[in-house]
């Protein structure tokens, strides 16, 4: 039985907050993590696996958190339990048994991640591991929480592992990808998140949109934008619904000096996810540098109350990772301009 409940966008870790509080433990994604509904479902769902998101056709926009269920059975579960217990000779009673025993675990730890208590998951998947050594799902899952606890060097040891036993698993390289990004290795999570795509559009011959946008995340971290810019519109023209791509879509588009494009894009965002603190704030921003104060100041609220980490520049500059242009701006606005926040 192999069940990835990977986290698939970075962005659903980062955004913790809005729809998430995933990811974006997420929850990649993800809603992400957040405070109101519309923005909630959002981003859990990008943390959800790709491979799970496609076989039952659920919208991007409906998210499960930092972290969301991606099936992906070999066998039939009792089969597959079976199977794996047979050689050591152990009976076909006792094989059920011990699958019922990891199922247990397994929906615990998903309960777990989906609470955001990433610590006690990590434990049940700890545990599942300790149960069966090859079980490369398990490896992926504690990753992930390891990966939504900033643990990233531990979780880039899981993801390897789960690598070793299922390298043709897209979501292991993808979790790999945003563990990279962590440790703020952007040529390495570059590569993670295309091997991911490529994997996944072989097995499943349609587009990863959240591979897509993370590989944007990736271009944007090695000070790329405009790479950057092009993968966040693939994935958003290849999936309407995909909040966080069609976001960092405007947010690319402001740094490479279209303004026009990027504030209708975040008042269209703004519109349809009144909670989504990001955009909130990016538009705050954008409208401050106008020189609409009183706009800026309107949205500023808005943002704040839909997540409070915003008022915290680092937070901005090295988790959410807003291009450079924005943030010499929120430096401006908060006062902070002669601050050093490198």
């Amino acid at each position: 039985m192999m069940i990835f409940k990977n986290t698939l966008c970075t962005n659903a870790f980062l955004f913790c907050g809005w729809a998430q509080g995933a990811a974006v433990k997420r929850g990649r994604g993800s809603d992400v993590c957040g405070r109101v509904k519309d923005a909630k479902a959002n981003v859990n769902r990008t943390r959800m696996s790709a491979s799970q998101q496609r076989r039952e056709k659920v919208s991007l926009s409906r998210r499960t958190i930092l972290t969301g269920a991606a099936a992906q059975i070999v066998l039939s579960p009792v089969a597959r339990a079976i199977a794996e217990v047979s050689s050591s000779g152990r009976s076909s009673e006792q094989a059920v048994q011990a699958f019922r025993e990891v199922t247990a675990l397994q929906d615990l730890a998903f309960e777990f991640t989906n609470q955001m208590r990433f610590s006690d998951a990590e434990v049940l998947w700890s545990k599942i591991i300790s149960m069966n050594e090859s079980n490369a799902a398990a490896y992926s899952n504690r990753g992930n929480c390891r990966t939504s606890q900033a643990k990233f060097k531990e979780a880039l040891d899981d993801f390897e592992r789960a690598i070793q036993l299922a390298p043709e698993e897209p979501d292991s390289f993808l979790g790999k990808g945003v563990a990279l990004e962590g440790l703020r290795d952007y040529e390495g999570a570059l590569r993670a998140y295309k091997r991911s795509y490529e994997l996944s559009l072989q097995r499943f011959g349609e587009k990863d949109v959240v591979a897509l946008n993370n590989i944007g995340n990736a271009y944007g971290g090695m000070g790329d934008w405009q790479s950057a810019y092009e993968y966040y519109q693939k994935a958003a023209s290849a999936e309407s619904k995909f909040v966080f791509a069609l976001a960092n879509q405007a947010l690319a588009s402001y740094e490479l000096g279209d303004d026009k494009k990027a504030l209708q894009t975040m008042r269209f965002l703004t519109r349809k996810y009144p909670g989504f603190g990001d955009m909130h704030a990016a538009t705050a921003m954008v409208l401050w540098e106008q020189g609409d104060q009183g706009g800026a100041e309107t949205e500023w609220y808005k943002a704040v109350q839909a997540d409070v980490r915003y008022e915290d520049v680092h937070w901005v500059q090295h988790i959410r990772r807003w291009p450079p242009r924005l943030v010499r701006i929120l430096k401006r606005f908060r006062g902070l301009s002669h601050q050093d926040d490198a």
